[in-house]
């Protein structure tokens, strides 16, 4: 059955969307005062969300990345 959905899932990798401040940071290969200056020097820089279910909140990568490509820092 090599058309199954189970085969499938097997060879593709689900994105991760949602990244704490220590994985953002990584991803973006900067540190985390530099992550901190950005939010401050730009308004529009996508703050962390689900605080309800963290207090720390994560960053939504999708927002990140779009406000990077429409403003390089």
């Amino acid at each position: 059955m090599s058309n199954s959905i189970v085969g499938k899932s097997k060879s593709s990798k689900i994105q991760q969307i949602w990244y704490s401040k220590h994985q953002l940071c990584k991803y973006l290969g900067v540190t985390y005062p530099t992550l901190v200056r950005w939010s401050k020097q730009h308004e529009d820089f996508p703050k962390p969300e689900m605080l309800h279910l963290c207090p720390v909140g994560r960053y939504d990568i999708r927002k990140v990345e779009a406000f990077l490509y429409q403003k390089p820092l």
